[in-house]
């Protein structure tokens, strides 16, 4: 991972759980890089991890959303 706070593109690498060489997070059950499908297998688990190591840990689920969706106002 980059910095804390700034999530952007990484190297290839080898997912500790799966062996996949693929872009990983520090996010794995016990802080391991894993890519984004075993990232997918427990995302509450991934979700608490992501939110520990960006300093969001308030004890509620981590919510993002990558999309630019807007709500228009009336």
């Amino acid at each position: 991972m980059s910095k804390r706070g700034i999530i952007q593109p990484e190297p290839a690498r080898v997912c500790e759980l799966c062996g996949a060489i693929e872009e990983c997070r520090p996010y794995g059950p016990n802080n391991e890089q894993i890519c984004y499908d075993c990232g997918q297998k427990n995302l509450e688990v991934t979700q608490q991890k992501m939110a520990e190591y960006l300093g969001f840990n308030t004890g509620e689920p981590l919510i993002l959303r990558l999309d630019e969706e807007k709500e228009e106002s009336n």
